[in-house]
C-alpha cells in the first residue's frame, strides 16, 4: 500500500499554534485500515514556527509529537526509518505556527502509511524489485497552475505538458525535482490506489527529492515505489499545496522503464502488507553500501542520506 499525504494550512497564525484547515478530501481521522502508521511530517512557514500533531492515543495529548519550522525550509521532521503507530479511527490535532502577516498561508503535510486499505489497490515495488526489472530512467515535467487559497491546486494529468511516455510501458516512480519552493507536491490515480502519494517540495533538497520513493522505501522496509502501465497516463494527475503566493511550481518526476514482464508479474502478485523486517535481499548488502540509480542500473556506494 502507498503512504498517503494529508495536507493542511493555517492563515497568519502567528506565534499561537493554530489547527490546520484541511484541504479538500484530506482528512486527520485515520482510515479504518490495517496497521495505519504516521511515517513523516513536514512544513512551509514564512516565518519560524511550530508544528505539533496530537492525539492520546499516541504518547501525549499534551504536546504529542512537536518540532521547529525554519522559514522556507519544507524538510522532513522526522528520522527517516522512525515511525509513528497510529489507531484507525482516530481523529488527530494538526497545529501550526508562523507568519502573522495577514493573509499569509502556512501549510503542514503528514505522511500517512497503511498496511492494507479496503477498495484500494496498487502495484509498489521494494528496492530489490526495482534493482531487478531497472531498464532506464526517463524523466516527465509538469508546470502547475497553482492557486492562492491553500490547500492542493493546479491538478493536471502526468503527461499533460510533455506526453512521450512509451505505449505498453511500464514505469516506477523513483522520485521528483521541484524548481520552485511549494510545501507539498501529490500524484493521485488509480494505480496508487486513489491516495495521494508525494512528499516535499524544498527546491534545494533535489539530492532527497530525487529518490524519495526509493528512499522512503529503504529506510521503512516498505515496498512504496509506485508502479504503473504508460496506458494510464492521463488518469495519474499531480498537484501542489502553494503559499497565498500562487507561485507555479515547475516539478519533474523521475520515472524508471521497467522490465514488462517483472511489472506485470508484480501486478499480479499481491503487495506485501507487513513490516516485517528488512527488504529481502539476493546477497548481502555491506553496511552504508547504499546505490543510486545512474543509466538504468544502480550504481557506486554514496554517502550522506542513508
Amino acid at each position: 500500500m502507498p503512504a498517503e499525504v494529508l495536507t493542511g494550512f493555517a492563515t497568519a497564525p502567528g506565534g499561537t499554534l493554530t489547527g490546520l484547515t484541511m484541504s479538500s478530501g484530506d482528512s486527520l481521522t485515520i482510515r479504518q485500515s490495517v496497521k495505519p502508521k504516521l511515517l513523516q511530517v513536514w512544513a512551509d512557514t514564512q516565518a519560524v514556527g511550530i508544528i505539533r500533531i496530537l492525539s492520546p492515543l499516541i504518547h501525549d495529548a499534551v504536546q504529542g509529537l512537536r518540532f521547529p519550522v525554519v522559514t522556507s525550509e519544507v524538510k522532513p521532521k522526522m528520522p527517516m526509518g522512525i515511525y509513528q503507530a497510529l489507531q484507525k479511527g482516530d481523529t488527530l490535532t494538526a497545529q501550526i505556527s508562523g507568519s502573522a502577516v495577514g493573509g499569509q498561508i502556512e501549510t503542514e503535510s503528514l505522511l500517512v502509511h497503511y498496511d492494507s486499505l479496503e477498495g484500494s489497490q496498487g502495484v509498489f515495488y521494494d528496492e530489490l524489485q526495482l534493482r531487478t526489472a531497472a531498464v532506464q530512467p526517463f524523466v516527465v515535467q509538469n508546470t502547475l497552475g497553482t492557486g492562492v487559497g491553500g490547500g492542493w491546486t493546479g491538478e493536471e494529468a502526468l503527461n499533460a505538458d510533455f506526453d512521450v511516455f512509451k505505449a505498453d510501458n511500464f514505469y516506477a516512480m523513483v522520485g521528483y525535482v521541484e524548481q520552485v519552493e511549494i510545501a507539498s507536491l501529490g500524484w493521485r490515480g488509480t494505480d496508487t490506489g486513489n491516495l495521494r502519494i508525494g512528499g516535499p517540495g524544498d527546491d534545494n533538497m533535489a539530492p532527497m527529492t530525487a529518490e524519495w520513493f526509493a528512499l522512503l522505501t529503504r529506510a521503512y522496509g516498505l515496498p512504496l515505489i509506485p508502479v504503473f502501465n504508460a496506458n494510464n497516463k492521463a488518469s495519474i494527475f499531480i498537484a501542489g499545496a502553494q503559499d497565498q503566493t500562487g507561485t507555479n511550481p515547475v516539478n519533474s518526476t523521475i520515472l524508471l522503464q521497467v522490465n514488462p514482464e517483472a511489472a506485470k508479474k508484480a501486478a499480479a502478485t499481491p503487495t506485501p502488507t507487513s513490516r516485517a523486517g528488512p527488504i529481502a535481499r539476493t546477497a548481502p548488502v555491506a553496511p552504508g553500501d547504499r546505490r543510486t540509480l545512474i543509466g538504468g542500473a544502480f550504481g557506486s556506494p554514496r554517502v550522506g542520506i542513508q
